[in-house]
C-alpha cells in the first residue's frame, strides 16, 4: 500500500503542473483581453476628446481682425501636429507611437490629412467622413455646419499568444470620433 502511495504522488505532481499550465493560461488571456478593452475604451474617449477640441473652429482656430472675426474651418498641418502632441500626452504614449488621422468635409470639400505612423501602420477610419452626411446639421441659412472626424491608432503587444506559443503578438487597435463644428 505504502508503495502504491508513492507511485500517486507522481502522478498528482504532472496534473499539477497541467493544471498550473491552463490556470496561467486562462489568466494571460484574460489580462490580455482586458487590456485590449482598456485601451481601446481609453481611446475612444481620447478620440472624442480631441474631436471636440478641433471642431471648436470659432473658439480656438480663430483670428479677431478689428471688429471681424475670421474663422479657418480648413485643417491643416499645424492641426495634425498639435492633435498629435495632444494624443500623446492623453494616452501617456511618446508621438511617434500615436497613429493620427483628421478628416473634415466643409461645404462638401473633403480633406484628410494624417501622420505617417498612420499611413505606415495601414489604419483606416471605421466609416469615411463622406457617409456621415446624415449628422451634418444644416444652418438656418441653409448651408450645413462643417463635420470632423478624427481617427487614432495605437500598437499593442498581447500577453497571450507569446505565453502559449512563443509568437510576437502585436495588434494595431483603432477609434475613430466624429463631430460637427461651428
Amino acid at each position: 500500500m505504502n508503495r502504491h502511495n508513492y507511485r500517486a504522488r507522481g502522478s498528482f505532481v504532472i496534473e499539477f503542473v497541467f493544471v498550473l499550465i491552463a490556470l496561467c493560461s486562462i489568466c494571460f488571456f484574460a489580462t490580455d483581453l482586458s487590456q485590449r478593452l482598456l485601451l481601446r475604451s481609453q481611446l475612444d474617449s481620447a478620440a472624442f476628446s480631441l474631436v471636440n477640441i478641433l471642431k471648436e473652429r470659432t473658439r480656438y482656430y480663430s483670428v479677431v481682425s478689428g471688429n471681424t472675426q475670421f474663422v479657418r474651418y480648413i485643417l491643416n498641418n499645424n492641426d495634425l501636429k498639435e492633435m498629435q502632441l495632444l494624443a500623446s500626452r492623453v494616452l501617456h504614449v511618446p508621438e511617434q507611437n500615436v497613429a493620427l488621422s483628421l478628416e473634415s468635409n466643409v461645404d462638401n470639400d473633403i480633406q484628410q490629412l494624417s501622420n505617417d505612423v498612420f499611413d505606415r501602420w495601414g489604419c483606416q477610419p471605421a466609416i469615411l467622413i463622406n457617409e456621415h452626411d446624415a449628422l451634418r446639421p444644416r444652418k438656418d441659412d441653409g448651408s450645413y455646419f462643417p463635420l470632423y472626424q478624427l481617427t487614432l491608432c495605437v500598437r499593442h503587444d498581447g500577453w497571450y499568444l507569446p505565453f502559449v506559443s512563443g509568437q510576437k503578438d502585436s495588434m494595431i487597435i483603432t477609434s475613430s470620433a466624429v463631430s460637427a463644428g461651428w
